[in-house]
Protein backbone atom coordinates (compact mmCIF):
# COMPACT_ATOMS: atom_id res chain seq x y z
CA UNK A 1 0.00 0.00 0.00
CA UNK A 2 1.35 3.42 -0.95
CA UNK A 3 1.33 6.29 1.50
CA UNK A 4 -0.16 9.48 0.05
CA UNK A 5 1.44 12.75 1.07
CA UNK A 6 -1.31 14.70 2.86
CA UNK A 7 -2.49 17.94 1.25
CA UNK A 8 -1.87 19.95 4.41
CA UNK A 9 1.72 18.74 4.50
CA UNK A 10 2.59 19.86 0.96
CA UNK A 11 5.44 22.20 1.80
CA UNK A 12 7.25 19.52 3.80
CA UNK A 13 7.16 17.17 0.81
CA UNK A 14 8.04 19.33 -2.14
CA UNK A 15 10.94 21.32 -3.32
CA UNK A 16 13.79 18.86 -3.56
CA UNK A 17 14.46 15.96 -5.86
CA UNK A 18 15.27 13.81 -2.84
CA UNK A 19 11.80 14.31 -1.35
CA UNK A 20 10.14 13.50 -4.66
CA UNK A 21 12.23 10.37 -5.13
CA UNK A 22 11.60 9.17 -1.56
CA UNK A 23 7.79 9.39 -1.72
CA UNK A 24 5.45 6.75 -3.12
CA UNK A 25 2.31 8.72 -3.90
CA UNK A 26 1.47 12.39 -4.31
CA UNK A 27 -1.75 14.35 -4.70
CA UNK A 28 -2.21 18.04 -5.62
CA UNK A 29 1.56 18.65 -5.57
CA UNK A 30 3.65 21.03 -7.68
CA UNK A 31 7.36 20.71 -8.42
CA UNK A 32 9.35 23.46 -10.09
CA UNK A 33 12.86 23.67 -11.51
CA UNK A 34 14.18 20.27 -10.41
CA UNK A 35 16.82 18.26 -12.26
CA UNK A 36 15.53 14.70 -12.37
CA UNK A 37 17.62 13.56 -15.31
CA UNK A 38 17.85 9.75 -15.36
CA UNK A 39 15.69 9.54 -12.20
CA UNK A 40 13.69 6.40 -11.52
CA UNK A 41 10.13 7.58 -10.91
CA UNK A 42 8.61 4.15 -11.46
CA UNK A 43 6.08 2.61 -9.10
CA UNK A 44 4.92 6.05 -7.92
CA UNK A 45 1.44 7.51 -8.05
CA UNK A 46 0.75 11.11 -9.06
CA UNK A 47 -2.78 12.54 -8.91
CA UNK A 48 -3.53 16.11 -10.01
CA UNK A 49 0.16 17.07 -9.89
CA UNK A 50 1.98 19.78 -11.82
CA UNK A 51 5.57 19.52 -13.05
CA UNK A 52 7.06 22.94 -13.98
CA UNK A 53 10.37 23.45 -15.77
CA UNK A 54 11.78 20.05 -14.80
CA UNK A 55 14.70 18.30 -16.45
CA UNK A 56 13.38 14.79 -16.97
CA UNK A 57 15.79 13.58 -19.66
CA UNK A 58 16.13 9.80 -19.69
CA UNK A 59 13.92 9.48 -16.59
CA UNK A 60 12.21 6.13 -16.05
CA UNK A 61 8.48 5.82 -15.26
CA UNK A 62 7.77 2.06 -15.37
CA UNK A 63 4.52 1.25 -13.56
CA UNK A 64 4.04 4.90 -12.55
CA UNK A 65 0.45 6.10 -12.41
CA UNK A 66 -0.32 9.64 -13.52
CA UNK A 67 -3.87 10.94 -13.27
CA UNK A 68 -4.80 14.50 -14.29
CA UNK A 69 -1.17 15.67 -14.23
CA UNK A 70 0.31 18.59 -16.17
CA UNK A 71 3.86 18.95 -17.52
CA UNK A 72 4.73 22.60 -18.25
CA UNK A 73 7.94 23.46 -20.10
CA UNK A 74 9.67 20.22 -19.04
CA UNK A 75 12.54 18.60 -20.93
CA UNK A 76 11.29 15.07 -21.69
CA UNK A 77 14.13 14.13 -24.05
CA UNK A 78 14.70 10.39 -23.93
CA UNK A 79 12.02 9.81 -21.30
CA UNK A 80 10.91 6.18 -21.47
CA UNK A 81 7.66 5.22 -19.73
CA UNK A 82 8.48 1.51 -20.16
CA UNK A 83 11.80 1.47 -18.29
Amino acid sequence: MMAVMPKGDKLAHRGTAEQLLAGDAFEDETWTGLDLSAADLGNKEFVNCTFNHLKLQKSRWKRARLEDCVFEDCDLTGLDPTL
